[in-house]
């Protein structure tokens, strides 16, 4: 049986989440966003944010724009953008990297200092030629900086002048510190030789760690986007530390099962990688392998789904208590239409009604904000219904290559409809738990809250089981899955006669 495990450590760096964060808030606009180039290097999570309606342009049709919102991606820009924008009235959303931010800066400061100075030293970046963060790092030096990709590209350099060296922020350390070597073994004695280490550490860091990782499976799949650069350089440590190491860039590309001496596999990935899209490729993997359950170990796999659903709804619940307000804005901490996302928005609108109902039941509440809130809690059963329906468009999805067995049947409810018991059954136990600590409560009524959260734990852990094993089932051709909209007819008012005869 194949194990498959996602390395934790691969995925988005802080950059890339910020920058796809303030694109998905700013998108929740009803303005127009345009994205100069592609804000990461993963065509996959392009075509994601462009459904949700994120325009990539490339620099000639930014500077055709007048009065429209351009975000501006991670790897930052030169000044030259920045006045562009101001002239033509553009909005700009800064995503920047704090850490390309900071690196511009040095850079700008020591070229002026240079400029000031009448210093006839060498500017240096060792980086990736026309990459989009060195683009901007030399229009710091009004374009006069020199970009060398490697020791070869040495030659390009004047040993007898004085040399300032900085990196491109996603290069490796050690290609960094080769660089340096030969500069040093080259230059004209007496000669200024300064360099800064400007490489990210959290990008960097992530190098002993994936070679370990790597070293741990049979086999490994590296999913990045072809243009990623730390892609790249991650990629190759995979293949040191593994040779049989695989670059894919999206899980279509695993069309073969693995052969049966395989038993570990591993899904890492680049900083511009999302996570979903790990995801994903495991899924795949274990598709193709199916024969049995999968027992993986990572929270993402169908045999912890409830585990997964369950440490969110958690945190939903907790997130909502913070203000115990039914009106508080949610702020939902997952990326936008992801599995996590709608986990979380079930449950925070399961916890907003569950205090709606109990305002309701006040004896002594008005009767027009009794209807108010009736009419609100109709509103949030539809929400919820449709958000079950999303989370069965995802198991539809996820299980759509599964191929029933001639003997399969049909479960009396979907997956997503079991998740919604979870959700509910999982703020019971938080009120419960409540209750057995109630400092106003007498002892007997103590007592029997602890009886009722212990029976509401051992149904938790039943129900969790179930839903697992419907999921593996499904996976596995045993069950099959079949969804049908939940057709309210309460709310529709060409189907409700009190609402259709009062038009």
């Amino acid at each position: 049986m194949i194990e498959v495990e996602i390395d934790k450590a691969s995925g988005f760096c802080f950059g890339v989440v910020n920058a796809i964060q303030s694109a998905e808030r700013e998108l929740l606009s009803p303005d127009a966003l345009y994205c100069l180039g592609d804000i990461v290097h993963n065509n996959l999570e392009v075509e994601r944010l462009k459904v949700l309606g994120l325009h990539t342009i490339k620099y000639d049709e930014f500077t055709r724009l007048r009065n429209k919102k351009v975000l501006l991606r991670a790897h930052g820009e030169p000044p030259l953008t920045y006045r562009l924008a101001k002239a033509n009235g553009i909005t700009i959303i800064d995503a920047t990297c704090p850490v390309v931010l900071r690196l511009q800066q040095e850079i700008h400061k020591r070229f002026l200092e240079m400029k000031t100075k009448r210093d006839n030293a060498q500017l240096v970046i060792y980086g990736k030629q026309g990459h989009a963060e060195v683009n901007g790092l030399v229009g710091q030096t009004e374009g006069q900086a020199i970009v060398i990709e490697g020791p070869e590209d040495l030659d390009r350099l004047d040993f007898n002048r004085n040399i300032i060296l900085f990196s491109q922020t996603t290069k490796s350390v050690d290609g960094f510190l080769h660089i340096v070597d030969a500069i040093k073994q080259r230059i004209t004695e007496g000669v200024r030789f300064e360099f800064s280490d400007t490489i990210c550490r959290q990008v960097a860091n992530r190098l002993p760690g994936i070679k370990l990782f790597a070293s741990r499976h049979d086999i490994i799949y590296f999913v990045a986007g072809e243009k990623s650069s730390n892609g790249k350089v991650l990629f190759e440590e995979c293949l040191k530390a593994n040779p049989n190491s695989i670059f894919i860039s999206h899980a279509g590309e695993i069309e073969h099962p693995l052969p049966s001496t395989i038993k570990h596999v591993g899904v890492c990935g680049a900083t511009s990688t999302p996570k979903w899209l790990m995801e994903r490729v495991a899924m795949r993997i274990r598709d193709i392998n199916a024969s049995e359950p999968d027992n993986s170990p990572d929270k993402t796999t169908r045999t912890s789904f409830s585990a997964l659903s369950a440490a969110i709804f958690k945190q939903a619940t907790a997130d909502y208590h913070k203000t115990d307000n039914v009106d508080a804005p949610i702020h939902n901490p997952y990326t936008f239409k992801t599995i996590e996302y709608y986990l979380y928005l079930k449950n925070y609108i399961d916890a907003i009604q569950w205090h709606l109902e109990d305002i309701i039941r006040n004896p002594a509440i008005n009767p027009n904000d009794a209807l108010t809130i009736k009419r609100r809690i109709d509103k949030s059963n539809q929400e919820r219904t449709d958000l079950v329906e999303l989370i069965d468009a995802y198991f539809l999805n996820l299980y759509k290559n599964a191929t029933p067995q001639p003997n399969a049947d049909i479960n009396t409810e979907s997956p997503a409809w079991a998740v919604d018991r979870l959700s509910i059954l999982i703020l019971k136990i938080y009120h419960m738990n409540c209750e057995t600590t109630r400092n106003d409560a007498t002892p007997e009524h103590q007592t029997n809250c602890q009886h009722r959260l212990a029976i509401l734990n051992e149904q938790k852990a039943d129900l969790s089981t179930a839903l697992d094993t419907l999921l593996n089932d499904i996976a596995a051709g045993k069950k099959y899955m079949k969804v049908y909209k939940q057709m309210k007819m309460y709310n529709d008012p060409e189907l409700n006669p009190i609402l259709y005869t009062t038009k």
